[in-house]
């Protein structure tokens, strides 16, 4: 199963080689969500590895890679000493939506350019629900291939179940992002704003994050660990 790993850049981390040859896409349907999830199942440990993506965007130009965007938890408070451990990257899990996208968007059924394809396809998704973003403003979209985080739920329904973010880094306008940053502002102050589906009013506040603001703001869990691996390596680091 070691050959099924690979290792950060930087040592620290070990995660799933999921554009390995031999490994399968596959899809679960969670019946406590009522969603089906696509993961990746490795060919030696049969390990299913559920695909999410996050990325770090950075304003083009501006001091990167040590600013980048993060998103506000919605139901919460902007600002203040008690806005704590509510901001992280625009991040978000692989759906069903995203293979039937990309099955209609590739004709490839090739391993590593069909997922390429999805992943794609989902991060681009997470930009404009999370951080009103459309794709055609985003630059210089990579996936790192070298760079992931994976764990795993006490509460997933079989033993051998594993979640996995895949990193991206991009760029913005400056004049793209603030015009972002307004329509999220726009969509939270709307008295309308809690008829809309939950997707369109996933954040309720768009910012720009760097490592001498420490890290008090950003979520625990897998949050907070991708921003430590992030900076780790690209040879940052946050102010304790």
């Amino acid at each position: 199963m070691t050959n099924e790993k690979i290792k950060t850049p930087d040592g620290s981390h070990s995660f799933w080689d999921v554009f390995m040859p031999g490994a399968k896409l596959g899809m679960y349907h969670f019946d406590k969500y009522d969603k089906d999830y696509v993961y990746v199942q490795m060919p030696e440990s049969k390990a299913k590895v559920f695909l999410r993506c996050c990325v770090f965007l950075t304003i083009k130009g501006e001091d990167q890679p040590k600013r980048f965007a993060i998103v506000h938890r919605w139901g919460k408070p902007i600002g203040g000493p008690n806005d704590k451990n509510n901001w992280e990257p625009i991040k978000g899990q692989v759906e069903e939506k995203e293979k039937l996208a990309a099955q209609r968007l590739t004709k490839t059924r090739s391993h590593v350019p069909f997922l390429n394809e999805i992943l794609n396809y989902t991060i681009q998704r997470e930009l404009e629900e999370e951080g009103k973003i459309h794709p055609s403003t985003v630059k210089n979209l990579t996936l790192h291939k070298d760079l992931a985080y994976t764990s795993s739920h006490l509460d997933y329904p079989e033993e051998n179940m594993y979640f996995q973010y895949m990193i991206f880094t991009a760029e913005i306008l400056r004049k793209d992002f603030e015009e972002a940053q307004a329509a999220v502002d726009k969509i939270y102050k709307d008295p309308r704003t809690m008829e809309l589906k939950k997707d369109v009013r996933e954040k309720n506040a768009l910012s720009l994050w760097s490592p001498q603001k420490g890290l008090s703001a950003i979520m625990g869990g897998a949050a907070g660990a991708i921003v430590r691996l992030y900076l780790r390596n690209m040879n940052l680091q946050p102010r304790s």
